[in-house]
């Protein structure tokens, strides 16, 4: 009797080379983002975060090695597969001017849509799905460029969320963003993981929330993958010291397992 193998769940950059120029942005990067878990990439400007969540989309082409979702070479995928697999949100993205929240969120629904597959009852239940859990409900009639900043980055989320892939890419969805707003942020995000069992990789800046909310760290420099596991296995006063420059103290945090870091300086 013939076995079946079950495709390995998740995301995977297998020696993932990217260059710009002469210059090796990524040289030989393995990263394994656990299915249905909260990974946040973190590191210093300019060590690669955004390249990797680039090449992870398909955004980016490498030069060398593979990406791997749910066991399937990314670019031997279907565009159209891909988008219904994978949803990706970069910095700061710009919606055109007057666009209502509601049609924002309904452009996440196009993957789903072909000849043959118009427009259903499925569509409207995602949107108002995604608005519900983003808080958006009484914003959907209002144009985006109108909402504050906590809000427009929320009817963005909406609109990945809106596109329903299993997996979901978010490349610094805090920046610019107060530190209340920030925690809401974070909190759906969480959500989306932990209720939704969504795969979820997020580029983030702040060490201390990063601490409070991953469930896994990964942590880049100069393009290379220094360090990868829980919040109390990676972040130590040496590798703080080394990838940042940053003199800190850890302690135990009062509210649950992870390390609360204390600034006390430039290293």
């Amino acid at each position: 009797m013939r076995r079946t193998t079950m495709p390995e769940l998740g995301l995977h950059a297998n020696h993932v080379g990217v260059t710009y120029g002469d210059a090796a942005i990524l040289p030989d990067v393995t990263a394994t983002f656990p299915a249905g878990r909260l990974t946040a990439v973190v590191g210093p400007n300019g060590c690669g975060k955004s390249t990797l969540l680039k090449v992870c989309s398909r955004l980016l082409p490498a030069r060398t090695g593979r990406v791997l979702l749910n066991g399937e070479d990314i670019h031997r995928l279907p565009t159209r597969r891909v988008a219904q697999l994978l949803g990706m949100l970069p910095q700061s993205p710009i919606a055109p001017e007057g666009l209502l929240v509601r049609d924002l969120v309904a452009l996440g629904r196009h993957p789903h849509h072909s000849v043959t597959r118009q427009w259903s009852s499925a569509d409207d239940a995602a949107i108002a799905d995604a608005l519900m859990l983003t808080h958006l409900g009484e914003l959907a009639g209002i144009p985006v460029d109108e909402l504050s900043g906590g809000q427009r980055q929320r009817a963005w989320i909406a609109m990945a969320l809106a596109q329903d892939t299993p997996t979901l890419l978010l490349d610094e969805p805090t920046t610019y963003l107060d530190l209340a707003t920030c925690i809401e942020v974070l909190e759906l995000i969480v959500t989306l993981s932990r209720d939704r069992g969504k795969t979820v990789v997020v580029v983030l800046h702040d060490l201390l929330l990063t601490a409070r909310y991953a469930d896994e760290v990964l942590v880049m420099h100069e393009g290379r993958i220094v360090a990868q596991g829980h919040p109390r296995e990676v972040f130590t006063v040496e590798l703080l010291r080394r990838v940042f420059g940053l003199e800190a103290a850890l302690l135990d945090d009062p509210a649950g397992d992870r390390p609360l870091i204390v600034p006390l300086g430039r290293a």
